[in-house]
């Protein structure tokens, strides 16, 4: 049976949000500093942001330093969608 289209999706956006994905819970703020080489293994920026946003449902920030990029978003708990 073929995966799909949201099977494909969700699975893409699980693999970009790991990379970002705070240690204590899911649903923590986010604030990740992590190598271009990371971003870029699964997707670049806008696949982070498109997880984060799938997720969390708040929008993350990105700030770029040499070689590695802070992202930052208020995360689930703390957005419009959160249970805290």
């Amino acid at each position: 049976m073929a995966e799909s289209s949201y099977d494909a999706m969700h699975a893409a956006h699980t693999r970009a949000f790991a990379v970002v994905e705070p240690e204590g819970h899911w649903k923590d703020p986010i604030d990740a500093t992590v190598t271009m080489a990371e971003i870029d293994a699964v997707g670049g920026t806008m696949a982070v942001r498109d997880a984060v946003v799938h997720f969390t449902a708040t929008c993350p920030s990105f700030e770029y330093g040499v070689g590695n990029v802070r992202v930052k978003a208020d995360g689930y708990r703390n957005g419009p969608a959160g249970d805290g």
